[in-house]
């Protein structure tokens, strides 16, 4: 079980936990609500990869043991990406604010894009994001 300690609390944490743990406890990410990642490219397929979630600040993590994985800018795109794998097994990389608009706005039509709110496409928070024709 997962017992909130708030920064300057004067709690402390059993020791064999890790420092990574705590910073990720005490900034609140494992208390915030989880979804298994949806993709959904733009000719309409969806792709569920079940072993991962995503949280509406758009961090990914396994399922199975909570790693973070950290957001890596790949070739000539100028959007954030993740490497995750399929169902399958296949290392595949996915911009994280399609995961984001995927897992929690939902599909979208082809003739929509996803709209980043401030312009800024390395701002990828879900509260950023919006469909647009």
């Amino acid at each position: 079980m997962i017992k909130e300690i708030n920064a300057g609390s004067g709690q402390s944490l059993p020791q064999n936990t890790y420092a990574r743990s705590v910073d990720i406890i005490r900034k609140g990410y494992l208390l915030e609500e989880w979804r298994t990642i949806k993709y959904y490219h733009l000719d309409g397929t969806l792709e569920t990869f079940d072993n991962y979630e995503v949280n509406r600040n758009g961090l990914v993590r396994r399922k199975d043991s909570r790693y973070i994985k950290y957001p890596e800018l790949n070739g000539n795109t100028r959007y954030p990406t993740v490497g995750i794998k399929t169902n399958t097994g296949e290392s595949v990389c996915r911009k994280i604010h399609v995961i984001l608009a995927s897992t929690f706005i939902g599909p979208r039509f082809p003739q929509y894009r996803i709209d980043h709110i401030n312009r800024d496409p390395k701002d990828y928070r879900l509260e950023n994001l919006r469909y647009l024709s």
